[in-house]
């Protein structure tokens, strides 16, 4: 279980960070969502609540997985999704 908060705890942060490096980047007018997904809750929801409820839902969605299925299979997956999420926001916060 350790491990299980540890993940989680890590990719809130990404979460937020991603929140807040998208967020400022679709402020610029010359600056446009590549995931076709979030753009469609960003154009249903409006630019803010369309990037931060999708990312509330993913991290319920991944928490309940985690308690769900204890396994070392899952935490590599999250880890996984840790490093994609850090590659976003580095690429984001190099666009800004």
């Amino acid at each position: 279980m350790p491990y299980s908060i540890t993940i989680l705890i890590i990719l809130t942060i990404l979460q937020v960070l991603d929140v807040i490096t998208t967020y400022k980047c679709l402020q610029r007018p010359d600056r446009y969502e590549l995931n076709p997904v979030m753009a469609w809750f960003q154009a249903k929801l409006g630019l803010l609540p369309g990037v931060i409820i999708p990312k509330i839902v993913a991290l319920i969605v991944s928490g309940c997985l985690l308690i769900m299925i204890p396994h070392p299979l899952m935490w590599g997956v999250m880890g996984l999704m840790c490093v994609g999420y850090a590659v976003l926001v580095w690429n984001n916060y190099r666009q800004l």
